[in-house]
């Protein structure tokens, strides 16, 4: 999801659900891959033994995930190793998101002009939310005054 938010006739475009910068660990992919049609069922029966149902199951869950893996096949362990390498399947999440991507200083000039619309608008919509007051700071280089760092909040 993406906010535009429009200051001075310049737009400025907040992801505020970035894509991961990683990739996957083996057993992450081959749990996305296989944990319904391998891995649920034993994690559901041994859940679903216990005396009382854990609120949080995450370490059955990643238990049951290693133990899989562990006995899986290595056929199956090279296919998930592929699907990483070459991205070739679900089991590989987006290219990283590049947070510094290649900017003129005029571009980087037109963001940091929208930054104080942008945090308003921010700050109100969190505030109406809430109830909260809300503080947003930032800084860093700003090539209108030669690379000096200025903050804003």
């Amino acid at each position: 999801m993406g906010v535009l938010i429009a200051a001075k006739k310049k737009a400025l475009t907040i992801d505020l659900n970035p894509k991961s910068s990683r990739r996957l660990q083996l057993t992450e992919a081959y749990a996305q891959k296989y944990y319904k049609s391998k891995i649920k069922n034993i994690v559901d029966a041994e859940i679903n033994g216990l005396e009382e149902r854990p609120r949080y199951p995450i370490a059955i869950i990643k238990r049951n995930i290693q133990q899989a893996w562990d006995a899986e096949s290595d056929e199956v362990k090279q296919e998930i190793m592929h699907d990483i390498q070459e991205g070739s399947s679900s089991s590989n999440r987006s290219p990283p998101v590049n947070l510094l991507i290649d900017r003129t200083p005029e571009e980087y000039a037109t963001a940091i002009d929208c930054i104080p619309d942008a945090m308003d608008s921010i700050n109100n919509s969190l505030a109406k939310q809430t109830g909260w007051i809300w503080t947003i700071l930032g800084g860093g280089p700003d090539p209108r005054f030669g690379g000096q760092v200025r903050t804003v909040a």
